[in-house]
């Protein structure tokens, strides 16, 4: 288990960058709203890209990796990627003179994310991912 070392002023500037990139990428107000008061993660899934809650398990993954990597987690797409099993973690990093490029990014449909592949963990990393919003009110990753 890692300790995370962000101040909360940090921690605060992230969310804020979050919960503007989640109003850029026209996720629902239920998701933006839940994740402002009280911090909460919704997952998209399924062809049709509905929310869903998260099961303990991804929860305490969430928690996990933003200690690790101090980043801020803010929604999570299920998806695949060459037939594996992914979570694509749409997070903010610390770094706030990185905010003007990822709005430029999210203008593009792309996001800043951590992918866990479930099924090749070892395969995980960062990068960039292209979305785009579903008639559900979530995301769905298109590349």
């Amino acid at each position: 288990m890692f300790e995370s070392t962000l101040t909360a002023e940090t921690r605060e500037m992230m969310e804020r960058e979050a919960i503007r990139l989640m109003r850029m990428l026209r996720l629902d107000d239920f998701v933006i709203n839940n994740f402002a008061r009280k911090g909460e993660v919704f997952m998209s899934s399924g062809a049709m890209g509905g929310i869903y809650d998260l099961d303990d398990k991804l929860k305490n993954a969430v928690k996990d990796i933003e200690t690790e990597h101090e980043v801020r987690i803010f929604h999570i797409i299920e998806n695949q990627v060459f037939g594996m099993h992914c979570y694509s973690m749409l997070c903010v990093c610390k770094y706030p003179e990185e905010y003007g490029m990822n709005e430029e990014d999210v203008k593009d449909g792309y996001v800043f994310s951590y992918v866990l592949n479930v099924d090749a963990p070892d395969c995980s990393e960062f990068g960039s991912i292209v979305v785009s919003p579903t008639i559900a009110g979530g995301l769905r990753r298109i590349g």
